[in-house]
């Protein structure tokens, strides 16, 4: 550290730790009053489960464009193979 150099502020939260139980220094934010500590880890929670939500629904629409994708493909293919055994059949 030098001397007369600014230190940076940082403050924290975390859902089981209200009281930042550190004492090795001073915390620059305000105790959280007790209707705080009562809402954000309701709003944590529903981030999370928000999150989870989005992963799975991008998982589901990924999965749902590989098939729609898969079905031409295959639909070509097979109606290639047909003309091709009815084009052989019809030249014998």
């Amino acid at each position: 550290m030098f001397i007369g150099a600014r230190s940076e502020v940082k403050n924290s939260f975390c859902s089981n730790d209200f009281k930042h139980k550190c004492k090795s220094w001073e915390w620059a934010e305000p105790e959280l009053c007790d209707r705080a500590k009562k809402i954000i880890p309701g709003l944590l929670d529903n981030i999370k489960e928000k999150d989870e939500e989005i992963k799975s629904l991008t998982m589901r629409m990924k999965h749902s464009q590989r098939k729609r994708t898969a079905a031409p493909f295959l639909c070509g293919l097979g109606l290639g193979f047909l003309l091709h055994i009815a084009m052989y059949v019809f030249m014998m």
